[in-house]
Formats: C-alpha cells, sequence, structure tokens
C-alpha cells in the first residue's frame, strides 16, 4: 500500500487529513517562514558585532598594557565582574653604594632590607634579594661576591639568609654596641631637647635597655632648667612621653628668653644730673709757651663717641654745653675746647722748633730754595 502524505490544515482549505493514519504514513514538516528565518539572521549578526566589539577592545588594551589580563566588556549583568589587576610595587630610592666602611654597614642593610620589604613582587626568591643586595656593593665587597654571581650553583645564591649572616660576619661592626653604650652615658644636652632627644634614641636603639632606663638616662642628660620644670609639673611616662614633655618645656622657656631679650633696650641710657654735672679733674696749667701742654684727663683725654640724638635734646632742654655737658656756657666758650685747641697749637709749635737737623742735604726741583744743614734757606746753587 503506498504511503499517503499529510498536508498541514489551514484553516481556509475543505480538506482534512486522515483521522486514521496507517502505520506506513511519513508526516510532512511545514514549509519555514521567511519571517522567522530574517529575525535568526538577525540575532546572529547582533552576536557577531558584538564579539567583533569585544575583540577589538581587548587588542587596544593588551597594545596600551601587554601585561594586562584581559577582561571582559559584555553589558549583561550575569557575567562574572572585571578580575583585579595585579599589584605594582612601589618606587623606592636605591640605598646607596656599600664600599667596605664598617661604620656604614648597619646603615646599608637597613636601605637593601626596606626595599627588599616593600617590593614583594619584584624581589621574590632569594636568588633575586642576593643579586639585588650585590649589585649595590663595589670595591672589596663587590670583589668578594663575584663568585656568588659568576656561578648560578653558588651556595649563597639562593640562601638569601644565609648569604645576609656571612656579608654581615665579614663587615659587621662587633663593637658598635660598646661605642654605642659609651656614647650614650656621656650624652648630655647641649643645644636643643629635640636633638638631644634624637640623638639618644640614635645610640639607644642597638642597646637592649628597657623603657625605666631609657627615661632615667635621658633625663639625666638634660639642661638643669628643664630637670626643674619637668620635676614641678611631674615625670612623664614613657619615652616618648617624657620626650615630648622635654621638648615642651624646652621650647617655651627659649621662647620666654627671646621676649626678655627684645624687652631690654638696646640703646645707650640718657645721663642722669650726678653724671652731667660732675667736674672731670684736669691736668695742672702749662707755665711756658715754649712747653708742650699736657691733654686734659678725665673726660676730656678718652675718645667719646657721638651724642646720640637723645643726648643732644637732653643739652638742649636743660641749657648744658654741647662739648662737656655743662650749665652756664656753650660749646663756644667751653674750657675744654678751648685747652684742646691750645694743646694742638702749642704741640704744632714744638714740633716746628725741635726739628732735627737734616744730616743730607734734601735735593730740589731746579729755581728753588734748598734748606741748608742747619734749616736755613740757602740760595740755589749756579
Amino acid at each position: 500500500m503506498a504511503p499517503t502524505r499529510r498536508t498541514p490544515n489551514t484553516g481556509n482549505s475543505a480538506e482534512s487529513l486522515d483521522e486514521n493514519p496507517t502505520d506506513n504514513t511519513i508526516e510532512v514538516a511545514p514549509e519555514p517562514n521567511l519571517t522567522d528565518i530574517a529575525r535568526t539572521l538577525h540575532a546572529l549578526m547582533e552576536q557577531v558585532t558584538s564579539l567583533s566589539n569585544r575583540v577589538m577592545v581587548m587588542e587596544e588594551r593588551t597594545a596600551a598594557d601587554p601585561f594586562s589580563s584581559a577582561r571582559s566588556t559584555s553589558d549583561s549583568s550575569t557575567e562574572d565582574p572585571d578580575p583585579a589587576p595585579a599589584k605594582r610595587d612601589p618606587k623606592v630610592a636605591s640605598p646607596e653604594m656599600f664600599s667596605g666602611n664598617v661604620a656604614d654597614f648597619q646603615n646599608f642593610l637597613a636601605q637593601c632590607t626596606l626595599v627588599l620589604t616593600v617590593s614583594p613582587n619584584t624581589y621574590s626568591t632569594d636568588e633575586q634579594r642576593v643579586l639585588f643586595v650585590i649589585s649595590h656593593l663595589k670595591g672589596e665587597p663587590l670583589t668578594w661576591a663575584r663568585d656568588i654571581v659568576l656561578e648560578s650553583k653558588h651556595p649563597l645564591r639562593n640562601d638569601y639568609s644565609a648569604f645576609k649572616l656571612a656579608l654581615s660576619n665579614i663587615y659587621g661592626d662587633r663593637a658598635y654596641k660598646a661605642n654605642a653604650e659609651d656614647k650614650l652615658q656621656r650624652l648630655a644636652q647641649t643645644g636643643s631637647a629635640a636633638v638631644y632627644a634624637q640623638r639618644f634614641q640614635a645610640l639607644a636603639a642597638p642597646l637592649d635597655l628597657n623603657d625605666n632606663a631609657k627615661c632615667i638616662m635621658f633625663y639625666g642628660g638634660l639642661k638643669p632648667e628643664i630637670k626643674r620644670a619637668i620635676i614641678t609639673s611631674g615625670r612623664a611616662a614613657p619615652l616618648h612621653a617624657l620626650i615630648d614633655q622635654a621638648i615642651n618645656y624646652d621650647q617655651l622657656l627659649f621662647q620666654q628668653a627671646r621676649e626678655e631679650r627684645l624687652a631690654t633696650p638696646s640703646k645707650r641710657e640718657l645721663p642722669t644730673a650726678a653724671t652731667t654735672f660732675a667736674t672731670p679733674p684736669m691736668a695742672a696749667t702749662p707755665t711756658s709757651s715754649n712747653t708742650v701742654l699736657p691733654r686734659p684727663v678725665g673726660e676730656g683725654s678718652q675718645w667719646r663717641p657721638p651724642l646720640t640724638d637723645a643726648e643732644k635734646e637732653f643739652r638742649r632742654l636743660h641749657n648744658l654745653c654741647a662739648y662737656c655737658g655743662k650749665p652756664g656756657h656753650g660749646a663756644d666758650t667751653c674750657g675744654l675746647v678751648q685747652r684742646k685747641n691750645a694743646f694742638q697749637t702749642n704741640a704744632a709749635a714744638v714740633t716746628n722748633l725741635n726739628f732735627p737737623p737734616l744730616l743730607y742735604p734734601v735735593p730740589s726741583r731746579p729755581g728753588t730754595t734748598a734748606p741748608s744743614e742747619n734749616g736755613v734757606s740757602q740760595p740755589p746753587r749756579t
């Protein structure tokens, strides 16, 4: 029996399907709708466009930062969020080159430890840490560590703790603690309390001192005035509180002393009545005009600085002499001024009379009178 073909019932046709098909009946799928096909193609095109955009974004990010991880750019809220970027180590100043000075080894080791601590991603292995320290060696220390760099299987190359211990055994200052203890015992405040506190803490750091011992030693080295201020208010504890207390009192006392210095007048005091009207002793008046007048003693024989404006005004208001400061006369009639002028005149006269004779004639220009040996002018020679 030949199979029959079933056609879909569209509702407009009068034909109907066989209600009792046999086993040999083959059902035929309905013809596809063009509208559904167009919708499917449009959805596929949108997906392709979205994927293309994501690929372009990933390529741009990779070109800008090759080490960044790929991130999803889908707008769907059901997708996983973007992974966090890898953390980068901060930039830290490199330690100074170590040339083998024992006094600088502790600071050099501290600088290396600081860089390795804050840069765990950059120096993640012991080999990287060892090579980093060696890169900052020069001179004899670099000669000692040269084999560690050249031999990849050197025992100290992959063991940073053993390398640091070996380097410390060579360049470590075994007397460092003894020197710090000796300096700390002799340390005393000579400047500000802040500088004293910094020096004290630097010396006390390598010593195994408890806080109470540090407070006692720090207090013992302070200035006496700082100690008295601390005793009045009570000594603070622990050490950082005592340091703050000492610095606070030191700055307050310094400010107080500065204000007192500014309040003190720096100009000379005005002359009083006792000093103004005091009569200085004078030397005896000369009896001969050929003798040299002695220089006045007392006020007249001493160099006197110029009068200040305040002193000039004081003498003018009280009708005092502008030269000697005495009442009853002025500078033009002052006895000190007359004696000074007479002294200068007589001194010049005596000097001219006692002029020593010339041992040799002094050559003169043509046409001028040449002095003789006894000081009398002689006519020029022809």
